[in-house]
């Protein structure tokens, strides 16, 4: 069976029960050979139709041809992985976009509810500070100061008057000092009795 005897010769064969040409005058054919047969149309009585595909995961991925070589094959797999990968790019950048409007309307609707509370805060500030100013004006008229006279004044002038002519020697006015204090005790003593 040489090249020349394949042109040259009729070809005879068989369909099985799924329409695959198996037995070709006791010889099996290959799946290659008879999709070229069928690509070719030298099916006789059979029109050169494929075989329908079945689903395939990507479907807008073309079918590999059995006239492919593996070099083919591999670019064509490297141009439909690129198609893929710029379209998930697209669907990423798309997302992202959504994703900065969605924020930047998040933050306009915020900014109102920012400058609502501050002035809910200010407005509280001054209706507190407005209440206080009046509560310390009906405290001071309500208590009224009463008049002071220092205790043991006299005294208390000449003590310092002393202190201040005699900077370098205090110990002079020590003996005043001493009086200035039995004065004071003596003026507690009478307030704790008379009031006490």
């Amino acid at each position: 069976m040489g090249a020349a005897d394949s042109r040259s010769g009729s070809v005879s064969y068989g369909l099985d029960e799924q329409d695959s040409v198996t037995v070709l005058q006791g010889v099996k054919l290959s799946g290659n050979v008879l999709q070229r047969m069928r690509e070719s149309g030298s099916c006789p009585g059979k029109p050169a139709s494929p075989k329908p595909e079945r689903d395939t995961p990507n479907p807008g991925a073309s079918r590999p041809s059995a006239g492919e070589t593996p070099g083919e094959l591999r670019r064509r797999y490297e141009r439909e992985q690129a198609l893929v990968q710029e379209e998930l790019t697209r669907i990423a950048r798309r997302e992202r976009e959504t994703a900065m409007g969605d924020d930047m309307r998040e933050r306009a609707n915020t900014h109102p509810d920012l400058q609502k509370t501050h002035t809910l805060n200010t407005d509280f500030y001054q209706q507190t500070l407005h209440m206080y100013t009046q509560e310390a004006v009906k405290a001071e008229a309500a208590v009224k100061p009463g008049h002071v006279t220092p205790v043991c004044a006299e005294l208390q002038s000449q003590v310092l008057s002393c202190y201040t002519l005699n900077k370098r020697h205090t110990l002079l006015c020590s003996q005043l000092a001493r009086d200035y204090m039995h004065c004071i005790h003596s003026c507690k003593k009478n307030l704790l009795v008379n009031h006490g």
